[in-house]
C-alpha cells in the first residue's frame, strides 16, 4: 500500500473514534432518551456511513497483506453491522424491526469479537499495535455481551464498554502511522487517490458539521440545564 492510502486509513479511523466517542459521551448524559432528538438521525446516519468506510479499507488492508482470518471474519463482521445499522434506522424511522433487534446485536457483537481475536491468533498479531487493538476489541465485545448473561444489571457496564470501544481505532491508526513511514508513494494511482482523499475531506468536514450541530442543539443543553435546577 502507498502513502495516500495509508492516509486515508489514519483519517477515516480517527472520524471513526471521534464519532463513535462523542456518541457514547452524549448517551451518557442524556441517558435512555438520547436516540429520540432531532439530530441524533444525522449524526447515526454520518458515524455510521463513516465506520462502515473505515471497516471497507481495513478490508483492503488486511487483503494486501494476506491476513487471512481478519480478511474474512471482517467481511462477516462488516455484514453484521450494516445489518444492526439498518435494523435501527427502521427502528427509528417506523418502528419496525424491533423483535429482530436483541438478536442482531449480539451477531454483531459475537462478529466483532471474532474479528478482535483473529488479530491476535493470525501473523496480524506479530504486529504489536494490532495485537493491542485485538486485545482490547475482544475485551470490549465481552463486556458488550454482559447484559445478555447477567441481565439489566450489566446494562451500565455494556454502555462505559461502547465507549472505550469507541478508542479502538485509535490502536488502529497507531500502527499505519509506524506503516506509513516505510510506505512508498505510487504514480499510477495519484489521481484515483487523490479523488478518494477528496472524498474523506468532504465527509469530514460533514462530521464536524454534524457534530457541532450535535452538541449545540437546544434539547441536549435544555436537558442539561433542566438537570442543574433539580434539588
Amino acid at each position: 500500500m502507498n502513502k495516500p492510502l495509508y492516509t486515508t486509513l489514519i483519517v477515516f479511523l480517527t472520524l471513526t473514534a471521534v464519532s463513535g466517542l462523542l456518541q457514547g459521551i452524549l448517551r451518557q448524559i442524556v441517558g435512555p432518551s438520547f436516540p429520540f432528538l432531532d439530530a441524533f438521525m444525522a449524526l447515526f446516519i454520518t458515524s455510521t456511513l463513516i465506520t462502515l468506510a473505515g471497516a471497507l479499507l481495513l478490508l483492503q488492508y488486511y487483503h494486501y497483506r494476506r491476513y487471512w482470518f481478519p480478511f474474512y471474519s471482517g467481511i462477516v463482521s462488516f455484514i453484521a453491522a450494516g445489518c444492526y445499522s439498518i435494523a435501527v434506522y427502521k427502528i427509528l424511522v417506523s418502528g419496525t424491526m424491533m423483535s429482530y433487534f436483541p438478536l442482531l446485536l449480539s451477531f454483531s457483537v459475537l462478529a466483532w469479537i471474532i474479528n478482535a481475536v483473529s488479530l491476535i491468533s493470525s501473523p496480524a498479531g506479530k504486529q504489536p499495535w494490532l495485537m493491542a487493538a485485538g486485545c482490547a476489541g475482544a475485551i470490549v465485545g465481552l463486556l458488550m455481551l454482559t447484559p445478555f448473561i447477567g441481565g439489566i444489571y450489566f446494562a451500565k457496564i455494556a454502555e462505559w464498554a461502547t465507549v472505550a470501544g469507541s478508542l479502538t481505532p485509535l490502536l488502529f491508526v497507531m500502527h499505519f502511522l509506524k506503516e506509513r513511514t516505510t510506505a512508498k508513494a505510487d504514480a499510477s494511482q495519484t489521481e484515483s487517490l487523490r479523488l478518494v482523499l477528496g472524498l474523506v475531506m468532504a465527509i469530514a468536514l460533514v462530521a464536524t458539521i454534524v457534530s457541532g450541530v450535535m452538541m449545540a442543539m437546544p434539547e441536549v443543553w435544555d436537558w442539561l440545564f433542566a438537570q442543574k435546577k433539580l434539588p
